[in-house]
């Protein structure tokens, strides 16, 4: 049998948290023309303090933090506490751990629905591609090491290790 001991864990989850730093970085930096001037150093220093962000709101899976940092990235690193944004601190108040993806839905189509100005597209407004969707999980979290096996998957598993 496989066993990890805590340092192993702590490292796993280490690297998989850079992985998907590194993901957004050039996500953003290939999505939003208004990022594309920031050096590498820059945008990573805002991706860590978004992920940070919405940790706080309880928004941890890989799929929901990443529209997290779009949407900051659009609307404003602060655009969760912003008092020009108050439907976005409404929403995300109403954020816990079993609705973040239903909130950060609602997120999106209000981010869609207001009128930057900028003329830059929101990340709600541009439709993502399949692939893009499929980059990230919903049961994923941000820095989680291993990812939960399905249910029929463990127990074939259980089978044969035993």
């Amino acid at each position: 049998m496989l066993k990890f001991v805590k340092q192993q864990m702590s490292q796993l989850a280490e690297a998989g948290a850079r992985d998907f730093q590194a993901t957004m970085v050039r996500r953003l930096s290939e999505q939003l023309p208004s990022i594309a001037g920031m050096n590498g150093a820059e945008l990573l220093g805002k991706v860590k303090a978004g992920i940070e962000r919405a940790a706080a709101h309880q928004i941890t899976s890989e799929k929901d933090v990443s529209r997290f940092l779009e949407l900051a990235a659009v609307l404003g690193d602060q655009f969760d506490v912003d008092p020009k944004l108050t439907w976005a601190a409404e929403l995300l108040a109403k954020v816990n751990s079993k609705n973040a993806t239903e909130v950060m839905d609602r997120l999106c189509e209000e981010a869609a629905a207001q009128d930057s100005g900028d003329g830059e597209k929101s990340p709600a407004q541009t439709k993502a591609t399949p692939a893009a969707d499929e980059e990230f999980s919903n049961r994923a979290q941000v820095g989680d090491p291993i990812g939960r096996c399905p249910r029929a998957i463990a127990r074939r598993l259980y089978m044969f290790s035993s």
